[in-house]
């Protein structure tokens, strides 16, 4: 729980860093470094690693390795998965002191590998959001040139001009647009809809969780939800539970407005602050997490 809420906190905070405000030098240092929990790849800066002979890394290959992380690491997971299911399925079968009735309570008792597919691929959008839809948004984020002479730039990577039919943001605007719909609209419709579907098996899992109980499908009818869905909403209270939703539009209007009001610091900071205290105020007045005190009156 407590690493959930620090990653969340650290990557809004780092949003800050990006802000044209005059931060004192030593503060600004310290909000790059939490630039870290947004999980960046230009943190690394691999265009400034040694490459073979024909192969640079330019604003457009980053940007599609930023949107397909999610991708790429659900394949190496079903990979995975397919590994360990195979392994259990041969188990089975080279276990000659199981009777045909055991092996079939154990296909049954087991949970699907793909829980696990589906669980790792929420947690990988969950803590990626914020960067996926930084690097969605920044495709639309033209600015003007110093003097003004007609032309935009993209802020992201100024030697790229806007509406250049040959340039990369024209390039990108498609694939940005279906990102934006598929993850930063999509994930939190799809988040939405399972807590929708759920709810009820949710609220009883996590009274089971506040209990200290449920951590197999003996004694817990909802395990299977836990275990492919959990890692949304096991830090809150059971009636709480949607609270990750809350947390989701947060990271969104915090980025979009960081984006699109980077030319204005004041109001920038003005409207994101505004963000993050409606953000507080709420979390006080609903106080969602599911700490010792909580579970205590459950109990």
């Amino acid at each position: 729980v407590i690493a959930s809420i620090g990653i969340d906190y650290f990557q809004v905070v780092s949003l800050f860093a990006r802000s044209k405000a005059q931060w004192p030098n030593d503060f600004k240092i310290v909000l790059k470094m939490f630039a870290i929990f947004q999980f960046d790849i230009d943190l690394a800066a691999p265009e400034c690693l040694p490459m073979p002979t024909g192969f640079n890394v330019t604003f457009e290959s980053k940007w599609w390795l930023k949107v397909l992380i999610p991708f790429i690491g659900g394949f190496f997971v079903t990979l995975a998965m397919a590994y360990l299911g195979f392994r259990r399925v041969c188990k089975r079968m080279l276990d000659k002191k199981m009777t045909k009735q055991e092996k079939r309570e154990a296909r049954i008792n087991d949970l699907p590998l793909t829980t696990q597919v589906v669980s790792m691929i929420n947690t990988l959008i969950y803590f990626l959001y914020l960067g996926i839809c930084r690097a969605a948004l920044s495709i639309f984020n033209c600015i003007d040139t110093k003097p003004i002479t007609g032309r935009k730039y993209l802020a992201a990577e100024p030697m790229e001009e806007c509406g250049d039919p040959r340039g990369v943001q024209v390039k990108l605007t498609i694939p940005a647009i279906c990102v934006l719909i598929f993850y930063c609209i999509g994930f939190p419709a799809y988040v939405m809809i399972v807590f929708w579907r759920r709810k009820k098996r949710i609220i009883a899992d996590q009274t089971l969780r506040a209990h200290g109980r449920g951590e197999d499908q003996a004694t817990n009818k909802n395990y299977g939800t836990r275990k492919m869905f959990g890692k949304l909403y096991f830090p809150y209270q059971p009636t709480k539970y949607w609270w990750a939703l809350i947390v989701i539009v947060k990271k969104f209007l915090l980025v979009f407005f960081g984006i699109y009001f980077r030319n204005y610091p004041t109001f920038q900071m003005a409207i994101t602050l505004f963000v993050v205290f409606v953000a507080f105020s709420i979390h006080v007045d609903h106080d969602p997490f599911l700490g010792m005190l909580e579970k205590a009156k459950i109990v």
